[in-house]
């Protein structure tokens, strides 16, 4: 059992910014995915696989590790399948498609070098009916016939197709894969409404060493089974509600044939749907089957997907028991001698094989190798983004206490300006108070004279005052001495004198 992890998300998840709820285990060595919680009351799952691929994985990578061995298994007479199982628009298509081109090449490789032949056959299963993809008449049915016994189904009908090259091969792939019933739904605009097998077989032949012609007959299967999907997320309606029931129904046998193998139920309901009829022999009969589970990444697809890994994982416990197909028969003299002969002429091509398997085998290594580096370089660019955003952070952050330095001198320097303006201010204004008050000083001073001046003049006004009283006087004694002596001329010169004084 295998497990592709899951696509990359959508362009419309991406848009949408849904959650991402897959994710893969770190531990190589037990292979697992987890699914987060989902929502309401869903819990967190970690499911166990033989392999886990990421979604950046290549498909080199899934076939090496699922069906290259397969492959080797189906050219040597074993039948083998290859089964992709998921939700619509989980990857299935894409994934069998790239795994069948690069089964088809190794087909043609292997098959040449042990002197075989190759056919390859499309059918499609939808509604319950089985038709054939690569017939010239689309109305013609596939009919199922049960032999009774568990080994691969009878497909009566189903035309086969001898192809000489890989390029023939890959043609009819095409054309059959353009017939396939495809309708638009909510979850994918080009889902798949069918099951498809596309059989590759293989007939090889050789001698063994009692001279004995081996031919061997090997069967690909390479499985893509529709999507599994509710109705209601689908927006399915009308044709493709129909089509969706009956998807359903086959993918819900599917699951109880997968849970009776593991719990070893006595009954097994293969012929409850054709589908399970058709998968018989790869699910626990005598084919070596790897089932591909693919998964959705986004919450909104949690139900899908929980399903799809609990069926993946419950498979793990089926028990196939693988069986040869091959005859053997006395070869004639000249078969052997003809069979030599193309041995031999094959075992420069078997060389060649080699050399292309060995060249092939580096490329995948150094592939591997470069992808490894690439991832490592991803890493690692991943850390310097990330310290360059830290760096980025912290710039924005020295740039931010830059601005709010500069803001904080701009307000000092605005502060000095406006305080020495102040001070401007007030040493003008000093000097006027100054000026003023040394003409006040002036007007003081001139103030003092005139004071003392008008002081003088007034001693000398009351001086004036005085001497007229004493006069007045003097005159008031005169008068009264005239009055009673008789005129004396020196007293005449005294009044005279006092007059003039008075004047």
């Amino acid at each position: 059992m295998a497990n592709r992890l899951c696509r990359p998300p959508s362009a419309e998840e991406l848009r949408s910014g849904a959650a991402q709820v897959v994710q893969r285990g770190s531990n190589e060595a037990q292979p697992s995915v987890t699914l987060a919680a989902g929502h309401g009351n869903k819990r967190a799952s970690t499911f166990q696989f033989d392999a886990v691929w990421g979604p950046d994985a290549p498909q080199e990578a899934v076939y090496a590790d699922a069906v290259a061995d397969l492959v080797c298994q189906a050219v040597q007479g074993y039948s083998c399948t290859v089964m992709c199982y998921g939700q619509t628009g989980s990857g299935k298509t894409h994934t069998m498609l790239g795994l069948i081109q690069q089964a088809l090449a190794d087909i043609y490789g292997r098959a040449a070098a042990a002197n075989g032949s190759v056919a390859c056959s499309y059918l499609e299963l939808y509604n319950e009916e089985m038709s054939d993809l690569l017939a010239n008449d689309s109305a013609v049915k596939v009919a199922m016939l049960d032999d009774g016994k568990n080994g691969p189904a009878v497909l009566k009908g189903l035309s086969v197709h001898s192809v000489t090259c890989c390029d023939e091969a890959l043609a009819l792939l095409e054309r059959g894969t353009d017939r396939r019933q495809t309708a638009s739904t909510l979850l994918n605009s080009s889902s798949s409404r069918s099951h498809a097998v596309f059989i590759v077989t293989i007939q090889t032949s050789e001698l063994n060493p009692a001279g004995q012609v081996v031919q061997r007959h090997g069967k690909l299967h390479m499985v893509d089974l529709a999507g599994s999907e509710s109705a209601g997320r689908s927006g399915a309606e009308g044709q493709q509600a129909s089509e969706a029931g009956n998807i359903n129904r086959s993918l819900s046998t599917l699951g109880r044939v997968i849970t009776a193998l593991t719990s070893q139920q006595a009954h097994i309901p293969y012929r409850d749907s054709k589908l399970t009829r058709l998968l018989r022999d790869s699910l626990g009969g005598t084919a070596q089957t790897c089932i591909i589970a693919t998964a959705a990444p986004t919450v909104q697809c949690w139900e899908e997907t929980a399903s799809t890994l609990r069926y993946a994982q419950q498979a793990r416990g089926i028990s196939n028991r693988p069986q040869v197909h091959a005859t053997t028969q006395a070869a004639s003299s000249q078969e052997v001698q003809q069979m030599q002969q193309k041995m031999e002429q094959l075992s420069a091509v078997t060389l060649e094989l080699e050399l292309q398997r060995v060249r092939a085998e580096a490329a995948h290594a150094a592939a591997q190798r470069a992808e490894q580096r690439a991832l490592e370089y991803e890493e690692q660019l991943g850390q310097e983004r990330q310290q360059a955003a830290r760096w980025q952070q912290e710039a924005e952050r020295w740039r931010h206490e830059h601005d709010e330095l500069v803001k904080q001198l701009d307000q000092q320097q605005q502060q000095q300006a406006a305080s020495a303006l102040e001070d401007s201010v007030h040493l003008q204004q000093v000097a006027i108070i100054e000026a003023e008050v040394e003409g006040l000083k002036g007007q003081l001073r001139r103030q003092d004279a005139t004071i003392k001046r008008l002081q003088g003049e007034n001693r000398a006004f009351e001086r004036q005052h005085e001497l007229e009283g004493q006069v007045e006087h003097l005159q008031r004694q005169l008068q009264a001495a005239q009055e009673n002596d008789q005129p004396n001329p020196k007293r005449a010169r005294a009044v005279q004198l006092l007059g003039n004084t008075r004047r």
